[in-house]
C-alpha cells in the first residue's frame, strides 16, 4: 500500500510541476488569456470522468488564472457553449463529434475543429476584453 502512495505522490508532483512550468510559460509570453469556462464537476460525471481527473483541469486552470493576475494578464473565461459548434466569423457551423474539420461555407475557412474552437474562444474572449479591462 505504501508503493502504490508513494507512485500516486509522485505523479502528482509531476502533474504540479508540469502545470506551473506551462501555466508560467502561457503567463510570459501572452498579455491575455482566453479559455473555456468548463462545467468540470459536470464533465466528471460521464464518460470521460476518469480523464478530467486525471487531466487535473480545474488546478490547472487555478494556476493560469492566479499567476495572470499576479502578473497583471486578463485571464478571460469564456462561456463553453457553442464553441465547437460555430465559425469564429460568427456563423452556426454545427458539426458532429465524429466531424474533425471545420468548414465554413459563409467565409470559406478550413481547419481542425479543434483549431476553429480555439479561434472561437480567443474571438469571444477579445469581445469580453472591454468588459473585464481594469479602469
Amino acid at each position: 500500500m505504501r508503493y502504490v502512495a508513494k507512485i500516486h505522490r509522485k505523479v502528482f508532483h509531476q502533474r504540479n510541476d508540469f502545470q506551473h512550468k506551462l501555466s508560467r510559460d502561457i503567463i510570459n509570453n501572452y498579455g491575455v488569456i482566453a479559455v473555456e469556462d468548463l462545467n468540470v464537476k459536470g464533465l466528471c460525471r460521464g464518460r470521460l470522468a476518469k480523464s478530467m481527473h486525471d487531466a487535473g483541469w480545474t488546478a490547472f486552470i487555478a494556476k493560469l488564472a492566479y499567476k495572470a493576475e499576479s502578473a497583471g494578464r486578463q485571464f478571460l473565461p469564456v462561456d463553453a457553449r457553442g464553441t465547437s459548434q460555430r465559425c469564429p466569423c460568427g456563423e452556426p457551423n454545427p458539426k458532429l463529434l465524429a466531424n474533425r474539420e471545420h468548414v465554413c461555407v459563409k467565409c470559406g475557412l478550413v481547419t481542425t475543429r479543434d483549431h476553429a474552437s480555439a479561434m472561437e474562444i480567443l474571438r469571444l474572449g477579445l469581445s469580453l476584453q472591454s468588459l473585464t479591462a481594469v479602469q
